[in-house]
């Protein structure tokens, strides 16, 4: 399965906001989280058009493909949680369209928009970096803010926050 390289980082940028490898014998499992319909959409879209079959259940996407998997732990992220996750360095040496569709695959996971401005969310330093590092590529800027862990209600059960939250705001000119 050969795929275009925007189609690709639009897949990376959903996969490090929402993506979890699933090692299981024999099967190569790749689960994205979704539970707002914008990210669910968003997820069932990119997966046709990857023409990839997936399992849509309550929370989330499965589907089981080998190449994907294998691809995502060469990258290094096998084991990899959600507070060590960053951006695999080809991602860097993109285009600035190629940028913009990961850019968007992360968003549509981990963002929301403020007026013009966009915000990225994520526990992982590295990547709250990286994803600046990846607006100031593109001829953008932003800053990043930090919140301490806190503890929240999430369709109606309790979490309890066990990292920083680091917000990259992408300021629109």
């Amino acid at each position: 399965m050969e795929l275009p390289k925007n189609l690709w980082l639009r897949f990376l940028g959903i996969y490090l906001a929402e993506g979890t490898l699933c090692k299981d014998d024999g099967h190569y499992k790749i689960q994205l989280a979704a539970y707002k319909s914008r990210e669910k959409n968003f997820i069932i879209n990119l997966l046709n058009e990857m023409k990839i079959n997936h399992l849509v259940l309550k929370d989330r996407i499965t589907f089981d493909n080998k190449q994907i998997y294998c691809e995502l732990v060469n990258y290094g992220l096998l084991y990899t949680k959600a507070p060590q996750k960053y951006v695999p360095e080809f991602v860097f040496n993109s285009t600035k369209e190629q940028i913009n569709e990961f850019l968007l695959g992360f968003f549509m996971g981990d963002g929301s928009q403020s007026r013009k401005n966009r915000m990225f969310y994520t526990t992982s330093k590295k990547l709250a970096d990286d994803l600046q590092l990846l607006i100031f590529l593109n001829g953008g800027w932003s800053n990043i803010s930090i919140r301490k862990p806190r503890k929240s209600i999430i369709r109606g059960r309790s979490v309890e926050g066990n990292y920083d939250e680091h917000c990259v705001i992408e300021w629109s000119g």
